[in-house]
């Protein structure tokens, strides 16, 4: 019946809260482990167990050699709790994605808006053997407050993301197919970016993003983001977050952020232009 389907309904959500009050809201270490077979540290330099991954057996992919203009050098220091994991040089394409290039520059050398720029940006995601996400600027850092007048004579406040004003229509015919390509979104409005950790077609990041460059060297760097060790994606942890999103509960979302993400702080502690 109706009343029984009703019933069934809220002793689910009544289910899935509880748990959500022991995992999603416990500390991040609990909801990292649950279920996953996480990558071991490949900082330590020592050979890892249960199949993990040491700096001894990384795969360090050529840089890729893509012909098109560069006009732009710049480099990103990259570390993880302290520890230096090392420097990636990359070369813009500045003729083929003009906007995003000369964006993604100003953010290296801290000369966009408001001296926004990506010393101290979080290494977010690492999908291994697919792409290293970068880029995300500190909490708050992106988000200024801009006041109004409506139109009864109020003034009013927004917040905005400073990437709203980094929209545009770059494009080219640039294949993603090369490990070592720079990729950001496709029609700009975010200020993070890719780094494809290894070779092959990806229709996925194809369709959404854009190569604006490539690097020039550090791609040993780049295989040591990708070794990283990370909140693994589990079954369990899938259909608990599918969970979460059908009642709307907001932690399920935080949570699903979290998937792939580094188990230790990785960031970029300087960025600038490369001279030559």
């Amino acid at each position: 019946t109706t009343s029984d389907g009703l019933a069934c309904s809220r002793r689910r959500a009544i289910l899935y809260s509880i748990c959500a009050a022991g995992v999603l809201a416990g500390s991040k270490p609990v909801l990292a482990n649950v279920g996953g077979k996480e990558r071991c540290d490949a900082l330590n330099g020592i050979e890892c167990g249960s199949g993990g991954v040491s700096s001894k057996n990384l795969v360090v992919y050529e840089a890729p050699s893509i012909k098109s203009e560069v006009t732009g050098k710049v480099f990103l220091k990259i570390s993880a709790i302290g520890k230096e994991i090392g420097t990636i040089e990359i070369e813009l394409f500045g003729k083929d994605a003009p906007k995003s290039a000369v964006l993604f520059q100003q953010l290296c050398s801290g000369t966009y808006q408001d001296g926004l720029s990506y010393e101290g940006s979080q290494v977010f995601r690492v999908v291994k053997d697919r792409a290293i996400y970068l880029g995300r600027l500190a909490k708050g850092a992106a988000v200024r407050t801009e006041t109004y007048i409506d139109n009864i004579g109020h003034v009013r406040s927004i917040r905005v993301s400073a990437a709203d004003r980094a929209y545009n229509a770059d494009q080219n015919s640039i294949p993603v197919d090369r490990a070592g390509v720079l990729l950001m979104k496709k029609g700009g409005g975010s200020f993070e970016f890719l780094i494809k950790s290894a070779p092959g077609l990806d229709k996925g990041l194809e369709e959404d993003y854009l190569v604006v460059g490539q690097v020039a060297s550090g791609m040993d760097t780049v295989a040591r983001l990708n070794a990283l060790a990370v909140n693994q994606p589990t079954a369990y942890k899938n259909s608990f977050l599918s969970a979460g999103k059908l009642i709307n509960d907001k932690r399920a979302t935080a949570a699903e952020d979290d998937v792939f993400k580094p188990l230790q702080k990785t960031v970029v502690v300087r960025s600038g232009i490369q001279k030559s």
